[in-house]
């Protein structure tokens, strides 16, 4: 089980801001802004009242409002608004630096996208002693490891990627970054890292402080006892967890494990459902799990299916329907379709 971590560093994204609430939501919740619908005619119209009351707080010298003025503008995508905010605090409000390097990052509301000067914010507020910055230091830490892991603003380098990724972790720690454990789960299955034991120990970590990623990938690991006793029962329920929390991943894996058990009524069924998915870039959003991973689960899924169909088993048998997916299944991802017709050709599947 070794991962190519070059086409899965391409969805690897930066860590965003870490925020529980919306602005609006934020001063509604304090009360600032009323929910009225007699007084708040549309959302439009919510999020100008939240504009100007943010700007008269701001002039009354209220700490906060100048940053959630720029957030305000950012969360609703007018990012040179938010530009000019962020950059008139960046000095002084370790939250907006942040933003600032995501946005330089990212080539929004700046003049010219600027990785080298995302990377040495970023940096900064990495390695911030200001107490206030504190909840932002490990969404910083990943950030950095992304930027090395993809040759971003720095030459790459996944050794330096890999001390980053460290420290966003946290050793495990709930409140650290838990895509940095998730993501050294998978840096540890690329080839020239291999270290399946760590690998397991992330995943584990990550499984346990809520990563839904990392749930699917644990049942590999007892699946095919790597980096822990194999246990195909602990590889089933992982596998069965994940894909209840909406892992399309697991879904994909659970596939595989019913029609490898003859268990075909609930393959084709499973299988048959994954392949009438669409939007599959907004599931890898909503779910925080790899696109790469999502794509592979419907391929797989795609193939599965058109092998029931070609033998007649768990659906009724339609040879020429099985030959477009498994047509679908080479769209979704032509080295693992093909990796499954070997599979066939030796009697394995």
């Amino acid at each position: 089980m070794e991962f190519n971590y070059s086409v899965m560093e391409q969805s690897l994204k930066p860590e965003p801001l870490p925020r529980e609430n919306s602005i609006v939501d934020l001063l509604v919740d304090e009360g600032h802004l009323e929910l009225n619908p007699k007084l708040v005619k549309s959302e439009a119209a919510l999020i100008e009242q939240a504009e100007s009351l943010l700007k008269v707080l701001a002039e009354k010298g209220d700490e906060l409002a100048p940053f959630r003025l720029g957030q305000l503008f950012y969360e609703e995508r007018l990012y040179d608004s938010a530009f000019v905010e962020f950059n008139r605090l960046r000095e002084k409000d370790a939250q907006a630096k942040y933003q600032l390097a995501v946005m330089y990052y990212d080539g929004m509301g700046v003049s010219e996208r600027n990785q080298g000067l995302a990377l040495k914010l970023m940096k900064e507020v990495a390695c911030s002693k200001d107490t206030r910055a504190a909840h932002l230091v490990h969404s910083a830490c990943f950030n950095i490891a992304m930027a090395f892991m993809q040759g971003a603003g720095t030459p790459q380098s996944y050794e330096d990627a890999e001390m980053w990724l460290l420290i966003a972790a946290d050793d495990g720690n709930p409140s650290a970054s838990i895509r940095a454990q998730t993501t050294l789960g998978l840096f540890y299955c690329q080839s020239e890292f291999i270290d399946y034991k760590k690998a397991f120990f992330w995943h584990n970590e990550a499984c346990g402080n809520g990563s839904l990623e990392s749930q699917g990938c644990l049942g590999w690991f007892y699946y095919l006892g790597k980096g822990v006793k194999k246990d195909v029962d602990a590889a089933y329920e992982c596998w069965k967890e994940a894909a209840e929390r909406g892992n399309v991943h697991a879904m994909g894996c659970l596939v595989m494990f019913y029609y490898n058990r003859k268990l075909y009524n609930k393959a084709a069924q499973l299988s048959h459902s994954l392949t009438v998915l669409d939007d599959l870039e907004g599931l890898s959003e909503q779910s925080g799990c790899l696109h790469h991973f999502i794509l592979q689960a419907v391929c797989r899924a795609s193939f599965i299916y058109g092998r029931c169909l070609e033998r007649g088993v768990g659906v009724q048998r339609d040879t020429d329907t099985a030959k477009q997916y498994y047509s679908m299944a080479v769209w979704y991802d032509p080295q693992l379709a093909a990796q499954l017709q070997k599979e066939v050709q030796h009697g394995l599947l």
